[in-house]
């Protein structure tokens, strides 16, 4: 069999630069590899092969109109909230701990205004 029969079998092409659209080459280029294969008992290769692209296999799939909907929906499930809301709840996190440390200075000082320090050194 004569090799480029083998290899459009196999379905590579020889390994040679890619042809591809030149408004997207820079990407398709990626799913491009490097292979070795052993055909008939002798190794050929290496092969430039082509991997599928995301495109291709879920295409039908691929809702892009909805991709506002899909953010809002994972951002509901997930409870995101927004930066605003974020900022509020640290800000009321904040005044809790100042008005925790505030309760415990006071306190504090409290307690150590007897006259205690001939007892300190003892």
């Amino acid at each position: 069999m004569p090799r480029d029969d083998r290899l459009a079998r196999l379905g590579a092409c020889p390994a040679s630069p890619a042809r591809t659209r030149t408004d997207r080459g820079r990407a398709r280029q990626r799913w491009w590899h490097y292979a070795s294969f052993t055909v008939d008992g002798k190794r050929i290769g290496p092969l430039r092969i082509r991997g599928p692209e995301l495109e291709e296999v879920f295409d039908d799939l691929a809702r892009p109109k909805e991709t506002g909907a899909l953010f809002q929906a994972a951002h509901r499930n997930t409870g995101a909230r927004t930066l605003a809301a974020r900022t509020k709840t640290a800000l009321a996190q904040e005044q809790r701990v100042r008005t925790f440390l505030a309760q415990r200075t006071a306190a504090s000082t409290r307690a150590h205004t007897a006259d205690d320090s001939k007892d300190q050194y003892r």
